[in-house]
């Protein structure tokens, strides 16, 4: 007998876990993990759990929107974990040669657009990155209403600049993770 009108109540307080089936396997299906029991936080909009999604994508990158001639190699690849409106992605671009397209460097294809908000860009973390030229610092973001990220280098004086296909050898390679809120 539930608590209210089409509800369950499995067990009391003392209960400390339930299982849905013998071997633990079975799948709840449910619209949302409500955790409102937990209490309230200032400026909370939502307290239930109500999305949840992991899948792979393939990282793209371009110049000014093009990708001419570019090719990748089989390691070109990522995966993606969405837990309500946050997505982490993590992935391996992999250049086998750069292309003829000229302009600033994107890293494309997210999988969830990002939110339209200046403050919800997000920082992406680049890591062992081979055949990329940079002065100091190679940094990118999220952009606003869009599956891309603007790759660019800070220097130690502050300054930035755009990253573009002159910092782009054939056989540019990186890891990169971001952490971005989904529109």
């Amino acid at each position: 007998t539930g608590v209210a009108d089409n509800s369950v109540t499995l067990g009391n307080a003392s209960v400390t876990a339930v299982y849905m089936a013998q071997d633990s396997g079975a799948t709840v299906h449910c619209a949302g993990i409500d955790m409102s029991v937990l209490g309230n936080v200032g400026g909370m909009t939502s307290e239930v759990l109500d999305d949840y999604e992991e899948g792979t994508w393939t990282p793209g990158l371009t110049f000014n929107g093009n990708a001419a001639s570019m090719t990748f190699t089989a390691y070109n690849e990522a995966s993606y974990t969405k837990i309500g409106q946050r997505v982490t992605v993590n992935g391996t671009l992999y250049l086998t040669s750069n292309g003829s397209s000229t302009g600033n460097a994107l890293l494309t294809g997210l999988p969830f657009t990002v939110k339209n908000d200046d403050h919800y860009y997000a920082a992406v973390n680049m890591a062992f990155l081979g055949d990329i030229s940079f002065a100091d610092i190679p940094q990118g973001y999220t952009d606003a209403n869009q599956t891309t990220c603007t790759l660019y280098e800070c220097l130690k004086d502050g300054t930035t600049s755009a990253l573009t296909e002159g910092n782009f050898g054939d056989g540019a390679h990186m890891k990169f993770t971001i952490s971005y809120v989904v529109a």
